[in-house]
């Protein structure tokens, strides 16, 4: 309370002074009453009040705090203590460490060669199976050439009947048109090249309807084909010609030509069909050694 009471006192003559000199120097006067006293301690007993609540607080968490640092301090001198009992198996494990890494750097050299092998070989694999695609692309794109004309053959064939056949079948004397598609049929067939003998194959219309679909088209043989030109370069050998004397004879006119057709781009492909067998087999070979070699490269 003596202190306070000082600390008033100093405080309404200062501020007296300071009132003096503001007079002296704006003319105006400031006047110190009993209320600005009554408001210092008011302010005094507010923030003794908050200081009592927050600084036991303080003390604790500062207590807290040392004994946190107290703790501590003995963990680091017992693990002190641990490292001194530890330092010679710590000193024979670097030294196993040491040994193992020199063991381990002459497999990372072996991995490394090992690995530049395998990438030389990966992009020869990858070279063979470029050059493949390119061989199977071309394959592609010229059967491509053949296949449209080939399927609408197989759809006019679709559009085949019993019927039609037992009326194309029925003819005593046909048309030399029909009889030329007929003898056609009878060559890709290996059968003799006459009506009669395509009358035989006509006997069971369905079979027959049936054998023509499923013809072997990919095993013709070189000297067949070339007897085959001579009906699809024949100027009667026209299917919208044939189709006004037979509906069958068109359809089969049509799959005649698709025949001749696709055999033609057949003998373009079928080196490329055989380069290709010879590319992908090197290929597989290439892939499975690749494989090897991955393998081998992964447990190293």
């Amino acid at each position: 309370m003596d202190s306070l009471c000082t600390m008033s006192v100093a405080i309404h003559q200062s501020v007296s002074e300071a009132s003096d000199r503001y007079y002296a120097e704006l003319r105006r006067k400031n006047y110190t009453t009993p209320t600005s006293y009554l408001d210092l301690i008011k302010t005094y007993v507010e923030m003794l009040k908050y200081q009592r609540g927050i600084v036991p607080v303080k003390i604790q968490r500062y207590q807290g705090g040392l004994k946190r640092l107290a703790d501590t301090n003995k963990m680091v001198d017992d693990m002190k203590d641990e490292l001194i009992l530890l330092r010679p198996k710590i000193d024979e494990k670097t030294e196993e460490t040491q040994k193992l890494m020199i063991v381990l750097d002459e497999q990372k050299k072996i991995a490394d060669e090992q690995a530049k092998i395998t990438a030389v070989e990966e992009a020869e694999a990858q070279k063979l199976y470029n050059e493949v695609m390119v061989i199977k692309n071309d394959c592609e794109q010229e059967l491509a050439k053949a296949m449209p004309i080939y399927k609408e053959a197989l759809g006019a064939l679709e559009t085949l009947n019993k019927n039609d056949i037992i009326e194309m079948k029925s003819y005593a004397k046909p048309a030399e048109d029909i009889v030329l598609v007929i003898s056609a049929v009878c060559l890709l067939f290996d059968k003799p090249e006459n009506w009669d003998e395509g009358k035989k194959l006509m006997n069971q219309p369905d079979a027959f309807i049936n054998s023509l679909k499923t013809f072997k088209k990919d095993e013709i043989k070189e000297k067949m084909l070339k007897k085959l030109k001579k009906y699809t370069q024949d100027p009667r050998f026209v299917p919208d010609l044939i189709a006004k004397k037979s509906a069958a004879g068109k359809s089969i006119c049509l799959w005649a030509r698709a025949i001749d057709n696709y055999s033609e781009v057949l003998k373009i492909i079928k080196p490329k069909q055989e380069s290709l067998a010879e590319a992908e087999g090197k290929l597989k070979i290439a892939d499975a050694e690749l494989s090897q070699k991955k393998a081998s490269l992964r447990k190293i």
